[in-house]
C-alpha cells in the first residue's frame, strides 16, 4: 500500500514537471510569434521607406540629368557658334552625335544609380535576416535549455523516488526481521518461564498432572492444606510474573520499533544500519529469568549467543 502510494506521489510530481515545462514552452512559442510578427513589421517598414528613398533619389536623378542636358546642349552650341560665326545654321548630324553621347553617359549613369540601389537593398534584406535568423537562434536555445531542465527534474525525481524505495524496502525488510525475532523471542522467553515453573515445582514436590484444559497440583501428604495452597499460590504468582515479563519484553520491542522508525523519518537514509545498530547497543534490553525465577537487565554489550539485544 505504501509503495502504491509512493509511485502515485511519484506519477503525480513527474506529470506535474512535464505540464509545467509544456506551459512554459507554449509561452515561449507564443513569444517567439509576437516577436517574429513585430520584427517582420519592422523590417517591411523600413524596406517600404527605403524603396521610397530609391524612388525619389531616382526622381531626382532623371530630373537632374534632364536639366544637365539642356544646359551641356545650349552650351555646346554655343560654342559652335563661337568657333564658326559665319557658317550659318549647325550642322544636324554634330547635333545627333552630341546627343548619342550624351545619352550614353546618362544610361551609364543610371545603370550605375540601379546597380548601387539594388546593393542597398540587398544589404538592408541581409541585415533583417539575419536578425530574424538570430531571434530563430535565440529561441531555439531558450527551448533547449527547457528541455535540459526538464529532463534534469525529471532526472532526479526519478533518482529521489528510487532511493525512497530503496528506503522502504529497506525499513519494511527490518520491520519484518524484528517482528519474527519478537515472536521467536517471546515463545523462548515463555517456553523458558514454564520450563523454570516447572523445575520449581518439581524442586518443591508438586505434582503436575495434565487433562483437557484443567492443570491440578498435588503433594505426598494431604494433610498440609495450608503449605498446599501456599505452594499453588506461588506458583500462579510465578505464572504471572512470568506473563508480565513477557509483555515487558513485547513493550520494549515495540519502543524500539517506534524510536527506529522517528529516527528514519527525521534523518533519512543517510545511516540506517549505523542508526539502528547505536539504537540497539543503547536502548535495547530484556528480562531474563534467574535461577530463582528473580528477573534480571541485559543489553546488547553482554555476550550473547542468540541475537545482538538479548540473552536468555
Amino acid at each position: 500500500m505504501e509503495q502504491r502510494h509512493m509511485q502515485m506521489r511519484y506519477q503525480l510530481a513527474a506529470n506535474q514537471i512535464r505540464d509545467f515545462s509544456m506551459a512554459q514552452r507554449q509561452l515561449l512559442a507564443r513569444r517567439l510569434a509576437s516577436e517574429m510578427a513585430d520584427l517582420k513589421e519592422s523590417a517591411e517598414a523600413e524596406r517600404s521607406n527605403f524603396l521610397d528613398k530609391q524612388a525619389q533619389e531616382k526622381k531626382e536623378f532623371l530630373k537632374r540629368e534632364k536639366y544637365d542636358q539642356k544646359k551641356q546642349l545650349a552650351e555646346f552650341q554655343r560654342n559652335l557658334r563661337a568657333g564658326n560665326p559665319e557658317s550659318g545654321p549647325l550642322p544636324k548630324d554634330t547635333l545627333a552625335k552630341f546627343q548619342e553621347r550624351w545619352r550614353q553617359t546618362a544610361n551609364r549613369n543610371l545603370q550605375q544609380l540601379e546597380s548601387r540601389q539594388r546593393a542597398q537593398l540587398r544589404a538592408l534584406d541581409t541585415k533583417w535576416m539575419s536578425r530574424f535568423t538570430e531571434l530563430d537562434q535565440q529561441q531555439a536555445d531558450k527551448k533547449n535549455i527547457l528541455v535540459d531542465q526538464e529532463t534534469k527534474r525529471l532526472r532526479e525525481l526519478n533518482e529521489e523516488h528510487q532511493r525512497e524505495l530503496k528506503v522502504h524496502s529497506d525499513t519494511f525488510a527490518r520491520k519484518i526481521a524484528r517482528r519474527t525475532l519478537f515472536v521467536l523471542l517471546s515463545d523462548i522467553y515463555i517456553l523458558w518461564n514454564l520450563v523454570s515453573a516447572l523445575r520449581w515445582l518439581a524442586s518443591n514436590g508438586i505434582k503436575c498432572e495434565c487433562g483437557g484444559h484443567r492443570i491440578s497440583l498435588r503433594r505426598p501428604h494431604r494433610h498440609h492444606h495450608h503449605s498446599r495452597s501456599t505452594l499453588g499460590t506461588s506458583f500462579s504468582q510465578s505464572l504471572s510474573q512470568s506473563g508480565r515479563q513477557a509483555r515487558a519484553l513485547t513493550h520494549s520491542l515495540d519502543n524500539l520499533a517506534i524510536e527506529e522508525e522517528e529516527v528514519d523519518a527525521n534523518n533519512g537514509n543517510g545511516s540506517d544500519h549505523q542508526r539502528y545498530s547505536s539504537s540497539s547497543a543503547s536502548s535495547i534490553s530484556a528480562s531474563r529469568p534467574d535461577g530463582s525465577g528473580d528477573c534480571q537487565r541485559t543489553s546488547s554489550a553482554d555476550a550473547n549467543d542468540y541475537c545482538p539485544g538479548y540473552r536468555l
